[in-house]
């Protein structure tokens, strides 16, 4: 089969729009789902990035881990609430943007704060199509047409 080139482009402008994914059993989250952009939204990559590099000089010689998740996961909390979750159902308490961030900045939010991040990298991924006929110069190379195909074996004979 062939690839459809269309369906392995991410639609970045899309990436960036919240949408409603549902939480996963296998981590509890099953009867709870969030409204969250893609982790690859423009505006988190950057304030994410610049969040690490101030850790890093705060926090000379030290890695993420190292730091500490005492320290690192408010941060990481209120950067995905101010940037990817616009939106949570199924809880007992109701969304808006100033209780999610109090809630993802406490350093015991961090099952939560991993059910969001898994459910915005689902956001980002691409869905794989395929084309019923191929067109000329597309499909996979057969087994006699590499380069090395015509050139004759050398003798290992001494």
């Amino acid at each position: 089969m062939t690839i459809k080139m269309s369906s392995v482009l991410v639609d970045r402008a899309a990436e960036s729009q919240a949408e409603w994914v549902d939480g996963r059993a296998a981590t509890g989250f099953d009867e709870a789902r969030f409204k969250v952009c893609a982790l690859t939204k423009q505006t988190y990559l950057i304030k994410r990035g610049k969040l690490f590099k101030r850790l890093s000089k705060n926090f000379p010689n030290r890695t993420f881990e190292e730091i500490g998740e005492a320290i690192t996961s408010p941060l990481i909390g209120a950067l995905m609430a101010d940037e990817i979750l616009h939106g949570w159902e199924g809880f007992d308490v109701e969304y808006s943007a100033d209780v999610a961030k109090e809630i993802l900045t406490n350093p015991n939010a961090r099952e939560l704060i991993a059910e969001i991040e898994y459910c915005a990298g689902t956001r980002g991924q691409i869905q794989v199509e395929f084309v019923e006929e191929a067109s000329k110069n597309s499909g996979k190379p057969s087994a006699g047409s590499s380069k090395s195909a015509g050139k004759s074996e050398v003798s290992s004979q001494t």
